[in-house]
């Protein structure tokens, strides 16, 4: 015996619709499954952002105040008494960094003999 089925052509009207439909239907079952994780992951990196910024304003909202103490204490205007040991400490560490940056910088500099 012979099994073999006859195709039928689908060219009617009503199964371009099914089609047209299957396709659009299908596509947008896939896009929302793939939107939703790509959401979570633009939130979490949002939220991380957030917390950068966050800490970013506090480092410089700290090194104002320390510029703003540093200027005070050049000008004689605040003296080392009444400075807090944070603010002594934080005045410290600052002009170690520019003691550094300037050492590196002479560094660079070429030697002229």
């Amino acid at each position: 015996m012979n099994n073999n089925l006859i195709k039928v052509e689908e060219k009617g009207i009503l199964n371009k619709i099914k089609n047209f439909f299957k396709k659009i239907f299908g596509k947008k079952e896939i896009e929302v499954q793939i939107k939703q994780p790509i959401q979570n992951q633009e939130e979490v990196e949002t939220k991380e952002g957030f917390l950068d910024n966050i800490k970013v304003t506090e480092e410089v909202k700290k090194e104002a105040d320390l510029m703003s103490l540093k200027e005070q204490y050049d000008n004689e205007l605040i003296s080392e008494e009444k400075l807090t040991k944070e603010q002594i400490t934080g005045l410290i560490k600052m002009y170690d960094e520019q003691i550094e940056r300037l050492k590196r910088k002479i560094g660079q500099l070429p030697q002229e003999t």
